[in-house]
């Protein structure tokens, strides 16, 4: 797997995830628009850590990362998948976004998670967003 050309080196795998992280870590009115208000689906932010995290692997190869800020990341997931399936459809709208405190919740460890990377890594997440826009 490793000698795959389509396998990213860890600073990209960094830089993926920290925006990720970013976008989670946003305000639920912020979280809206940048979803242009229904036009993509609230679910497309969990799939784009969903594929954010297939990269983890690459970060805990390189040690770019402790164990403690690997498991942020990996409680992140964990949260977000209890938020799936039919019977949590009602999370998945726009509003549900600033009032669900699910989603308070998942900011909440994004914001943790996200603190501990920059402290690692040094790398600020909104200078990253900011350059992917």
């Amino acid at each position: 797997m490793n000698g795959d050309s389509h396998v990213p080196g860890p600073d990209l795998a960094l830089e993926i995830i920290v925006r990720i992280l970013v976008w989670l870590a946003r305000d639920g009115e912020r979280q809206a628009a940048m979803l242009g208000r229904g036009r993509l689906p609230v679910d497309e932010l969990a799939l784009e850590y969903d594929g954010a995290l297939a990269t983890l692997w690459v970060l805990k190869e390189a040690r770019t990362l402790s164990p403690g800020v690997i498991g942020e990341l990996e409680r992140l997931d964990r949260r977000l998948e209890a938020m799936s399936g039919e019977e949590n459809a009602r999370l998945w709208t726009p509003a549900a976004l600033g009032e669900a405190a699910e989603w308070a919740a998942v900011r909440e460890l994004a914001r943790e998670a996200l603190a501990g990377v920059e402290r690692e890594t040094g790398i600020r997440g909104e200078a990253v967003a900011r350059e992917s826009i």
